[in-house]
């Protein structure tokens, strides 16, 4: 498996695929080989910035231990070699052989989050349904799932993102966007530039050193806390 550029020297204007936010980026290129990812300043997602995985995005396509072909497992335990078309075959194979002794319904499919970010969970699913089977699962599966469904109970619908950037108090409950999601940490900056407060329940998050973004709250006290929490949400519904 060969990489290559659309072009061999330049920049290319483009979007990171590896999250729901698509931030702006730009594609560096040397001699027909990505050389850097920086931030697209007149994007309105991500105003520039760029989290860990886009900057280290390259590593997907030059890193010496990426897999470049299919593996296979011996009886010792390491892996070898083999061709595509072997070993689509041998994966054909022993799917009908489980379909035959027990139905397709002993089938199902799980994907990852991968950079196509939803084009091959629809691949997947379209697979498995054609298959006879109905089991399909997904990283959401365990994620965005029980989110999805903590929203449309308690509100009745989807709300995301959360309008930080005017929100007077955001609690980040084991959560730091500072790294894993940039987008949102502008706009919770924002907010705090107006005057919103910002609480950390994580004493590994690391937020800055202002004091505004609050004390961390230790380990024995999150539970009290989400009680805490949910009885004034209770009040606060019932009256």
């Amino acid at each position: 498996m060969q990489s290559r550029t659309t072009i061999d020297n330049g920049t290319i204007h483009t979007l990171c695929r590896q999250c729901a936010h698509h931030c702006g980026i730009y594609a560096h290129i040397q001699d027909g080989r990505i050389t850097k990812i920086s931030g697209n300043k007149t994007h309105p997602e991500n105003l520039g910035m760029v989290c860990s995985k886009g900057r280290e995005a390259p590593d997907w396509v030059y890193h010496p231990e990426r897999l470049t072909g299919c593996r296979k497992r011996t009886p010792s335990g390491d892996f070898k070699t083999i061709e595509y078309e072997r070993a689509l075959d041998e994966i054909s194979e022993k799917i009908v052989n489980i379909r035959d002794h027990f139905g397709a319904r002993a089938m199902s499919a799980w994907t990852g989050e991968a950079i196509g970010f939803l084009q091959q969970e629809a691949y997947a699913q379209r697979f498995i349904n054609a298959f006879g089977s109905p089991n399909f699962f997904t990283a959401d599966s365990v994620c965005f799932a029980s989110r999805l469904m903590a929203y449309v109970t308690c509100q009745g619908y989807w709300s995301y993102p959360p309008d930080f950037e005017n929100a007077q108090m955001i609690i980040l409950w084991g959560a730091n966007p500072a790294y894993s999601h940039p987008p949102f940490m502008q706009a919770i900056n924002r907010s705090r530039r107006k005057g919103g407060k910002l609480v950390v329940v994580d004493r590994k998050a690391r937020m800055g050193r202002n004091p505004q973004t609050g004390e961390p709250i230790h380990i024995p006290a999150k539970k009290a806390l989400k009680f805490r929490i949910a009885k004034a949400a209770k009040d606060a519904v019932m009256g």
